[in-house]
């Protein structure tokens, strides 16, 4: 779980992420344990489960969505990283 002070920092970067302002600072996971965090502040608001707030929550939620954003940058950074670091031992690229 992510503390509280640290979720915000998180959703700033996923709210510049999602408008295209910034790049991911954190890992994937991390985004996706702010979303698990954010589905649980819905479900005590609505009395429901974390996995049914998710559900119900994730394509209408701006927040979930902007983290969603953010997960997914970072994996693409992730791989775009792997990537790079192939090409550049391979003898074949140099």
């Amino acid at each position: 779980m992510i503390l509280k002070s640290g979720s915000v920092a998180i959703r700033k970067n996923a709210a510049e992420i999602a408008v295209g302002q910034a790049e991911p600072l954190y890992k994937a996971a991390d985004y996706a344990d702010a979303i698990m965090v954010r589905a649980g502040e819905i479900a005590a608001q609505t009395g429901t489960t974390v996995s049914k707030a998710l559900l119900d929550h994730s394509g209408t939620d701006p927040v979930i969505i902007e983290l969603a954003k953010g997960e997914r940058a970072a994996e693409m950074a992730a791989m775009r990283s792997r990537q790079s670091a192939v090409f550049e031992k391979s003898a074949q690229w140099s």
